[in-house]
């Protein structure tokens, strides 16, 4: 029994989002020499380059925009990657792809920004990374809300007022 090969399946085109999300560079260049496309979306919509971002795996993104992957795409749910890597709280996947010329106010479900996001999760790093790549302090939502406005949502929600006092002197 436990010798017995499991059970073999065709591939499919969701099979790329499935290898970044686990940082498997090889088997993402074998799907890609088979013909599938660099951006085959899962089921929620997302592309390899999208579960790479928000699974940390810095690396392989750099290869996957290389390979042409398209940084713009957006999920089902309004996630594109920047805000992929915002949400996971990945810094050094948010450098890479803003010094890749990934615009730093893409917007996302709702109209906010990636800062607004960053401003959101208490991220001041990313915060940082953001504003230093021109996005924008001011940018509106589409309720009227602001960076500013998350930074103050973040402060009285979540009690951590040294990082909130960080993001609010930024």
């Amino acid at each position: 029994w436990p010798n017995w090969p499991l059970p073999l399946r065709r591939l499919r085109a969701s099979d790329l989002p499935d290898a970044a999300a686990r940082g498997d560079a090889d088997a993402i260049a074998r799907l890609l020499e088979l013909g599938f496309p660099i951006d085959s979306e899962d089921a929620q919509g997302a592309t390899a380059l999208i579960r790479a971002a928000g699974a940390g795996h810095a690396a392989l993104l750099v290869q996957l925009l290389d390979a042409g992957a398209d940084a713009t795409h957006v999920t089902r749910s309004g996630m594109h990657v920047l805000a992929a890597a915002v949400a996971a709280r990945r810094e050094a996947v948010v450098r890479t792809l803003l010094n890749h010329q990934v615009a730093p106010d893409t917007r996302i479900a709702g109209g906010g920004t990636t800062l607004t996001l960053a401003c959101a999760v208490g991220e001041p790093r990313i915060v940082d990374a953001l504003l230093e790549a021109g996005a924008d302090a001011n940018a509106l939502d589409d309720h009227g809300g602001t960076p500013l406005h998350a930074v103050a949502h973040y402060a009285f929600a979540c009690g951590d007022a040294s990082t909130a006092r960080a993001m609010f002197e930024r």
